[in-house]
C-alpha cells in the first residue's frame, strides 16, 4: 500500500493516472507545449500518451503486489545488469563498488545495488525494489525537469517497475517457499559497464552526476562526455569556458581538433583515469534526432503493407523526448514506438498494432518467413536470449522507417 517514502513527500514527476480504463503509475515525461496536458510513460506496458494534467494523483513511493512475490534473487540480479546496460541507465551505472562509499548515498548507483544483491545484503525482494526506487527518487529531486539526467530517471524507473512486474507474475502462483535471499550469489559472466572514473576533485569515484562537479573547469582537464542517444562516451579536453544565459559553457577538443562549446551541467559526464586518449566528437544532435533508446520489451508491430514484424518498444533519446506529444492524436491515445529487428528502422504506432512478442510464435513463423523476416525473427530472438542470459546486447544505430 502507500507510504512514506525515506526522501520525503513525492516527487511531481511520478504519479498514478486512469488511461483506458488502466490504473497505472506513470513518470512524467518533458513536453514542449506545456499546456493543462502531460505526457506520460505507462509502467503498465510502457506506452506513452497525453493526459489532463489534472488527472495527475501524486504519490509517495508504493510498495506493489510484485515486492511480495517469490521471485528468486538470481531474477533481480538478471533485472539489474540488463537495465544496466541500457542507454538510459547511463548516469547510474558504475561497475564496482569505491571504497569511501561514505561520501555518497548508498543508493544511487545500479552498481551498488547489484553488489548488495550479489552479496547477499537483501533479505527479500521487497527490499531490493524498495532500494532500486529510493535510488530513482534520489535521482529526481536531485535534478531538475528537462534534464537528460532527470528524464533519464524517469524512464529507468518506469522500466524497471514493468519489468520487475514481468517477471514477479511468473512467480505469483508458485507453491514454492520463498527463495533464499541474503546469501551471496554467483554473478553470470557478463562484461561488466565501465568502470566509475576517479574524480580529481573529490578524490572518490563519482557514481552519478550529482557527484560534486565544479562550475568551471580549468584548461587542459580531461571530461567524458556521454551520448544517450548512442551510448557512447566521448573523451575530449577542455581548452576554454565561457558564461553564457547565467551558465557556463566548456570548449572541448576531441581527438581530431574538433571543438565543441558544451553545458556540462546539462550533459552526462564522468572524469576520465590519468593519461585517457582523446576520443572522435560526438556526433551532431541534429544528426541524432532519431537516435532510441531500447527498452527491453520485444513486439510484434503491424503496418499496413507488412506482416506482422519483430521490434523492441523504444524511446526518443533523452534530449528529443517532449516531441513524443506529437504524435498523440487524440487524448489518452496510447502509442507506443518501436524499433524493428533488420533493419533499425523506427514506427510510432497506436496499441492496437502492436502484440506480445514469444519465442514460440516466433520459431513457428521464421519456417514460412522470407529471407528479410527470418533475419529480422533471428535477430529477434538472439535479443531475447540476450535478455534472458544476461549476455551484452549490441547497441544498433537506428533511423526513420520509410514502412
Amino acid at each position: 500500500g502507500k507510504r512514506e517514502g525515506r526522501d520525503g513527500p513525492a516527487h511531481a514527476s511520478r504519479a498514478r493516472v486512469l488511461v483506458n480504463r488502466i490504473t497505472s503509475m506513470v513518470s512524467v515525461l518533458p513536453r514542449d507545449n506545456d499546456g493543462d496536458k502531460v505526457l506520460v510513460l505507462l509502467d503498465h506496458d510502457l506506452s506513452f500518451t497525453l493526459v489532463p494534467r489534472s488527472d495527475l494523483e501524486p504519490v509517495t513511493i508504493l510498495h506493489t503486489p510484485s515486492d511480495a512475490a517469490p521471485v528468486p534473487p538470481e531474477e533481480a540480479a538478471r533485472l539489474c545488469r540488463n537495465l544496466r546496460m541500457m542507454h538510459f541507465a547511463a548516469p547510474f551505472n558504475v561497475a564496482e563498488v569505491p571504497s569511501e562509499t561514505r561520501v555518497l548515498p548508498s543508493a544511487t548507483a545500479l552498481g551498488v545495488v547489484e553488489a548488495k544483491l550479489l552479496n547477499g545484503q537483501y533479505h527479500g525482494p521487497h527490499a531490493f525494489a524498495d532500494d532500486m526506487r529510493q535510488l530513482m527518487q534520489h535521482a529526481l529531486t536531485t535534478s531538475t525537469p528537462g534534464e537528460a539526467r532527470h528524464s533519464m530517471a524517469l524512464v529507468l524507473w518506469s522500466c524497471f517497475e514493468y519489468h520487475w512486474r514481468t517477471i514477479a507474475e511468473r512467480y505469483e502462483q508458485s507453491e514454492e517457499n520463498l527463495p533464499r535471499w541474503g546469501e551471496r550469489i554467483e554473478a553470470p559472466g557478463r562484461e561488466a559497464p565501465p568502470p566509475a572514473a576517479q574524480s580529481p576533485h573529490a578524490g572518490v569515484q563519482i557514481l552519478s552526476i550529482e557527484a560534486a562537479i565544479p562550475s568551471r573547469l580549468e584548461p587542459g582537464q580531461a571530461v567524458d562526455v556521454f551520448v544517450s542517444s548512442v551510448g557512447k562516451w566521448h573523451t575530449g579536453r577542455v581548452v576554454d569556458s565561457r558564461s553564457k544565459s547565467h551558465s557556463m559553457e566548456h570548449k572541448l577538443e576531441f581527438c581530431d581538433g574538433t571543438v565543441r562549446w558544451l553545458r556540462l551541467g546539462d550533459t552526462i559526464i564522468r572524469f576520465p583515469r590519468p593519461g585517457a586518449p582523446l576520443s572522435k566528437p560526438p556526433p551532431p544532435k541534429s544528426s541524432i534526432k532519431y537516435d532510441t533508446m531500447r527498452l527491453g520489451k520485444l513486439v510484434w508491430a503491424k503496418t499496413s503493407q507488412h506482416p506482422w514484424w519483430p521490434a523492441e518498444q523504444a524511446l526518443s533519446a533523452p534530449e528529443e523526448l517532449e516531441v513524443l506529444s506529437n504524435f498523440v492524436d487524440q487524448p489518452s491515445g496510447r502509442k507506443v514506438m518501436v524499433v524493428y529487428f533488420g533493419d533499425g528502422s523506427y514506427d510510432i504506432l497506436s496499441m492496437s498494432h502492436v502484440k506480445k512478442f514469444t519465442a514460440e510464435e516466433a520459431r513457428t513463423a521464421v519456417r514460412n518467413a522470407g529471407s528479410d523476416l527470418r533475419r529480422a525473427i533471428e535477430e529477434a530472438l538472439e535479443r531475447l536470449e540476450e535478455l534472458s542470459q544476461d549476455k551484452p546486447a549490441a547497441a544498433g544505430e537506428t533511423r526513420k522507417s520509410t514502412r
